[in-house]
């Protein structure tokens, strides 16, 4: 089990972990990733990347995992419908 990490963020690196998790994570994936397994593996990278940048942050933690869990549903419908 992962341990989030907690402490006080300024207004800029909340801004940032929104923009990053949000535009750039979950925008670029979101409506690529169903049943697709190099784009699958790279969201799995990419969250292990922005999990190291943020020194698992409990906000980022939560957002990723969140993100992560609508992503897996994704992938997982497209890779039945290509069976």
């Amino acid at each position: 089990m992962i341990q989030a990490k907690v402490r006080p963020l300024s207004n800029q690196e909340i801004m940032a972990i929104n923009d990053e998790i949000y535009n750039r994570f979950w925008r670029k994936y979101r409506d690529s990733i169903a049943g697709n397994d190099e784009a699958w593996e790279n969201v799995k990278t990419q969250m292990g990347q922005l999990l190291n940048k943020y020194q698992y942050h409990s906000m980022v933690l939560h957002q990723l995992q969140d993100y992560l869990d609508q992503l897996e549903w994704r992938y997982m419908e497209g890779r039945k419908q290509n069976g």
